[in-house]
């Protein structure tokens, strides 16, 4: 299941970061001097070998788990966007958070026969 997006307004095309984006990234943070939107480090420009990393480790998806759970019979009920913290920093406010999938799991009607 491609889980991928794409928007395109004309001069501005926005779309997920993929692993093969590395130089995209580090061209996007070359500038940067503050911490990372999605976690606390690198802080500054990422080398090369951050941004793959970065981008090895990112999955927003989830995928292999959401298919498992469909197989097994249940349904994505819901997101809730930041339920989880990471623990990451000492400080809520400049913490990682994660959204929590509602899966849930519906018994079918029994079938005439």
């Amino acid at each position: 299941m491609d889980l991928t997006a794409r928007l395109d307004l004309g001069e501005l095309r926005l779309r997920t970061l993929l692993p093969d984006d590395a130089e995209l990234l580090v061209e996007a943070t070359r500038r940067e001097r503050g911490r990372a939107l999605w976690g606390p480090r690198p802080a500054g420009p990422y080398s090369l070998d951050d941004a793959r990393t970065a981008l090895q480790q990112w999955d927003p998806a989830n995928t292999a788990s959401q298919e498992l759970a469909r197989r097994a019979g249940y349904q994505l009920e819901r997101r809730l966007p930041r339920q989880w913290r990471a623990w990451l920093e000492d400080d809520p406010a400049r913490d990682q958070w994660h959204d929590c999938l509602i899966f849930a799991h519906t018994p079918q009607a029994p079938r005439e026969p």
